[in-house]
C-alpha cells in the first residue's frame, strides 16, 4: 500500500485568530459615558441659563425691573394719576384727559409710554386712530397684551398686561 505523502504544511496547524481585546470595548464604553454625561451637563446648564434669561426678559421682574416699570420711570409717570400699575407690576392702566375728565396723563405722556413699551408702529397707529364708535380694541405683541378705547369726554384708556 502506498504511503501517504508527507509534507511540512500538513503537520502545521492553522494559526488561530487573535482574541479581540475587551479592553478596547471597555475604554470605548467609558469614553462614551463621559461624553454623554458632559453633553447632559451642557444641556442642563444651558437650560437653566436660558430660563434665567427668559425670566429677566419676559417682564416677570424677578431679577430687575420689568418693561412696565422701566417705561414708567423713563416717562416720569411713577405715582402720577392716570398711570396705575397693578398685578404686582404685571399690568398698567393709562388714562388720558378728556373734555370732561381732566385727571389723566397727557397725550405726550401716552406717546412716551407707547415708545418706551416698544409698541409696534402698526399697533400705535391703531391706538391713536381709535374713535368712540370703535369700542374696545385689542392687540398683542412680544408677550404683551393691549386693550384700549377712546371717548372724547373721558379720553383714551390703554391697558397693558404682560403675559
Amino acid at each position: 500500500m502506498p504511503q501517504p505523502h508527507w509534507s511540512p504544511t500538513s503537520q502545521i496547524a492553522a494559526p488561530t485568530p487573535p482574541k479581540k481585546s475587551r479592553r478596547g470595548w471597555i475604554a470605548a464604553g467609558i469614553l462614551g459615558g463621559i461624553v454623554v454625561v458632559a453633553g447632559a451637563t451642557v444641556l442642563v446648564v444651558g437650560w437653566i441659563t436660558n430660563e434665567d434669561s427668559d425670566s429677566t426678559n419676559s417682564g416677570l421682574g424677578e431679577i430687575g425691573p420689568n418693561r412696565i416699570e422701566v417705561a414708567i420711570d423713563r416717562c416720569g409717570l411713577a405715582g402720577e394719576p392716570g398711570a396705575e400699575v397693578g398685578d404686582e407690576g404685571q399690568s398698567l392702566t393709562l388714562d388720558t384727559s378728556g373734555e370732561e375728565e381732566l385727571g389723566g396723563i397727557s397725550y405726550t405722556s401716552l406717546e412716551c409710554m407707547i415708545s418706551a413699551l416698544d409698541i409696534p408702529d402698526a399697533i400705535e397707529s391703531r391706538i391713536l386712530a381709535t374713535r368712540a364708535l370703535d369700542g374696545v380694541q385689542d392687540a398683542t405683541y412680544d408677550e404683551v397684551s393691549l386693550s384700549w378705547s377712546y371717548h372724547p369726554d373721558s379720553g383714551m384708556t390703554l391697558i397693558v398686561s404682560l403675559t
